[in-house]
């Protein structure tokens, strides 16, 4: 019975956490254009899950995931939130290179190693603008060739989210 008891009061302390913990999805736009979301695991790291079209040089859906801290919280203004944040992340991702030099072009996976660095503002309680830099430096399979759209994660990308 103690058993029971205990393992209930497990369940129902980790039910409480999951529910506790803050969320987020929207849009991020820059050289690309990704449905984002965001789960905080405990105050100073979040995942940020990423799913979006590879249009820049390439055509092809792209998946990436940073794992994200954060850095500081800089009090710029009376209301609002500031959040600068940065992480790691790794992309997997099913791309058409239609610059490539050789004549074979094909469909190719591709991997890559993400670098993310981003600023923060939310504004109300549920709505947050971001503007992040994330560059992916990885290469394709079957041809190893590098996988240059990743670089254009360089240019600045902007995310609205909705924050639950």
């Amino acid at each position: 019975m103690k058993r029971l008891a205990f393992v209930a009061a497990l369940l129902l302390s980790f039910t409480c956490l999951a529910v506790a913990q803050s969320r987020a999805f929207g849009l991020r736009v820059g050289h690309n254009m990704e449905f984002s979301y965001q789960y905080e695991f405990s105050y100073p790291h979040f995942l940020e899950v990423d799913l979006g079209m590879d249009t820049t040089g390439a055509n092809g859906f792209v998946l990436t995931g940073t794992y994200n801290w954060v850095l500081a919280n800089p009090a710029w203004t009376r209301e609002g939130e500031w959040t600068l944040y940065a992480g790691p992340g790794a992309s997997l991702g099913y791309v058409y290179d239609v610059r490539g030099s050789r004549n074979d072009n094909k469909a190719e996976l591709m991997t890559a190693v993400a670098l993310q660095l981003g600023l923060e503002y939310c504004i109300w309680e549920h709505l947050a603008l971001s503007a992040d830099l994330r560059p992916l430096i990885g290469f394709h399979f079957g041809s190893g060739r590098f996988y240059r759209s990743g670089m254009y994660g360089f240019i600045p990308s902007l995310a609205v989210r909705y924050r639950f």
